[in-house]
């Protein structure tokens, strides 16, 4: 027997993602950058890009929960600098937008990130 899919909630996340697509489009290619730059020693422009849009998410969407006063799910956000130092760091970045996307995160009940 097929597993039964709630369109609804399928819905639901689709029509966060759509709304989510410019912040976390800019994450994601600040995500791309950083793993390029860590090969390459050169600085790159991408320590601009998480002070002005990645910061700003975080402190809006997600330290209340992963910041320093509380650390739900063991993740802390607060201290994050931008740096991608090692394969811990890439899976770190990677499951935070897989929340994003996946519309798990921010809870319901919290503000929702737009366009």
């Amino acid at each position: 027997m097929a597993p039964t899919i709630n369109l609804t909630a399928r819905r639901a996340a689709f029509a966060f993602a759509c709304a989510c697509a410019w912040p976390l489009a800019a994450t994601t290619a600040w995500l791309v950058c950083s793993v390029a730059s860590a090969a390459d020693p050169a600085p790159a422009a991408s320590d601009d890009e998480f002070a002005k849009v990645v910061r700003p998410f975080l402190q809006r969407h997600c330290l209340a929960c992963h910041g320093a006063d509380k650390q739900q799910a063991e993740r802390r956000f607060d201290q994050l600098d931008g740096a991608i130092r090692d394969d811990n760091s890439v899976t770190d970045y990677q499951d935070m937008l897989d929340q994003l996307n996946l519309g798990a995160m921010p809870p319901k009940e919290a503000p929702q990130p737009t366009t």
